[in-house]
């Protein structure tokens, strides 16, 4: 059953960003949109947390939610790597060095470890002072929305071992979104 399965689990998607970061706040932006739209599912953006050491022990998966620039593909959704958050990949997202030196100490201490995923958003290097997104990232934001969701949805089930019900391959409800998005 999807619903015990996901209750076994604690699952937090977590956003990087500012909202004062310009197109580098995408993550926060997309954890609010997403916010209610995952049952059993956590979804906060990462300036609600005090502290990241403690926030490894409560989850058995964190989906963080990134904004990377030097990409060639604005707008294009992607796994990435818990290792290289924070290695200048242009993007400086609020919070992502502080979350990968937990991940750091956590691994030094022997401590609890969840499995952590990485969904990057290309944002380009256009600068962008503004505290909101740029006119580009904002008109392309419901579809990198969707491409989100989409993707951590699929996280979720591979972590979870969850498949799909029936061949049309509809996403079971435990994780169906808000909207129109059951992809």
């Amino acid at each position: 059953n999807m619903m015990a399965a996901l209750s076994d689990g604690r699952t937090l998607v977590l956003g990087l960003g500012a909202p004062t970061q310009g197109n580098n706040s995408i993550g926060v932006r997309l954890a609010r949109s997403m916010s209610a739209g995952f049952r059993g599912v956590d979804v906060r953006p990462a300036m609600e947390f005090v502290s990241f050491v403690e926030l490894l022990h409560d989850y058995d998966l964190i989906v963080v939610l990134n904004s990377i620039s030097f990409c060639s593909n604005v707008g294009r959704v992607s796994r990435g790597s818990p290792y290289s958050l924070s290695n200048g990949w242009g993007a400086h997202p609020a919070h992502a060095e502080t979350f990968e030196a937990a991940l750091a100490y956590a691994r030094l201490m022997g401590h609890h470890l969840p499995r952590v995923e990485v969904v990057n958003v290309c944002v380009g290097s256009e600068e962008w002072p503004e505290s909101g997104l740029s006119p580009r990232i904002a008109s392309m934001y419901r579809q990198i929305l969707r491409r989100v969701r989409s993707l951590v949805k699929q996280i979720i089930r591979e972590t979870y071992g969850i498949g799909r019900k029936g061949p049309s391959g509809q996403a079971l409800s435990a994780l169906q979104s808000k909207g129109r998005d059951t992809s």
